[in-house]
């Protein structure tokens, strides 16, 4: 029998933990046994209690656990704390928020069972603020390998997010695939870093998660000390990429660095920053030009030079460039690709 651990980060959830509860306790199978972590990051509401109400009155295979910190941690930290914790041999993440349709496990498993040397299996999702499935340009389960993979993350085919993802938990630990704590965007850098290690993932079309984007605790209010730790964060996105680029997709890996650049710019100039946090922004676009130059990317720097420096870098206060961006970013995508051919 296949065992499977989910790590659940609970925090600020008292209207949704029981909904989640219940979409896992609907996976239930004889075929498969589940270890379902909860980790209490400290909340201050009573979603452990909401959670409690929901095993307590449970009684089937499924082994829930609490586990408590003792002080609020976030998101990363839960999450280490699940996969330390977890005995089974595959492992799941699932946002509180958030639950799993059903037969979702079902699909996943039997998606991993079309190549059984996998890393990792990755399945759709449906979007409820979008009412619609995630646009996936799939209908039959394919195997990527080490290029589409990373092609695939790169082009946000693959949503840079934990859930969602089927993983041997000695997958995680052998390669020390833990997250980077105290940080906002974690999920992106995990992602990057993970799927560097990965050979051979198993994609499926159809939907084995629910984004239900719908708690109001989930969306960060911009004040100057978290659009300070959202630069800091988006510094240390840079120096995992800029630190392992995808040699064979390096116009892709910079230009998925750079929207998040540009990002952090635009909350530096609405909201502002500390003076440690401007300093590594700055470094970090000097860094993105330099490390193309390296690499005779001289296109690309040039790119870089003009959107990430003024005057040029003006440009992006103007609306109408902010909302046409990422068609610009796809026609640079398509030029790069032109070139790397010539070259």
């Amino acid at each position: 029998m296949r065992t499977l651990s989910i790590v659940i980060p609970v925090y600020k959830v008292e209207t949704f933990i029981g909904r989640c509860l219940q979409s896992i306790i609907a996976q239930e199978s004889a075929d498969l046994g589940i270890q379902c972590i909860l980790v209490d990051d400290c909340s201050p509401d009573n979603s452990v209690g909401a959670a409690r109400s929901v095993i307590d009155g449970y009684h089937g295979s499924i082994d829930f656990q609490i586990i408590s910190q003792e002080t609020n941690q976030g998101p990363s930290a839960a999450r280490n704390v699940g996969i330390r914790a977890a005995t089974g041999e595959y492992l799941l993440f699932v946002d509180s928020d958030d639950r799993l349709p059903e037969g979702a496990l079902k699909k996943m498993f039997e998606a991993w069972d079309t190549c059984p040397e996998a890393d990792m299996v990755v399945g759709n999702y449906f979007s409820v603020r979008d009412n619609a499935p995630f646009p996936l340009g799939l209908n039959t389960v394919i195997v990527a390998f080490d290029y589409t993979i990373r092609q695939f993350v790169l082009n946000y085919r693959i949503n840079s997010t934990p859930w969602n993802k089927l993983m041997r938990r000695s997958f995680l630990l052998d390669n020390d695939l833990l997250f980077v704590e105290g940080m906002i965007f974690e999920d992106t850098n995990w992602t990057y870093g993970l799927l560097k290690k990965t050979r051979r993932v198993v994609v499926v079309p159809d939907v084995t998660y629910v984004y239900e984007n719908e708690n109001p605790q989930s969306i960060m209010n911009t004040t100057r000390e978290k659009a300070t730790l959202s630069i800091n964060s988006i510094a240390i996105i840079g120096d995992t990429v800029i630190g392992g680029t995808y040699a064979d997709l390096f116009a892709d890996s910079m230009l998925y660095l750079l929207t998040f650049v540009i990002k952090a710019m635009e909350l530096r100039r609405m909201v502002g920053a500390e003076p440690q946090a401007s300093r590594r922004l700055d470094s970090l676009r000097r860094r993105i030009v330099v490390h193309c130059l390296k690499h005779g990317r001289l296109f690309l720097a040039l790119y870089f030079v003009c959107l990430l420096f003024p005057p040029f870098s003006y440009a992006l206060r103007i609306g109408w460039v902010r909302r046409h961006y990422d068609k610009m970013e796809q026609g640079v995508r398509a030029i790069v690709g032109v070139l790397e051919k010539l070259h």
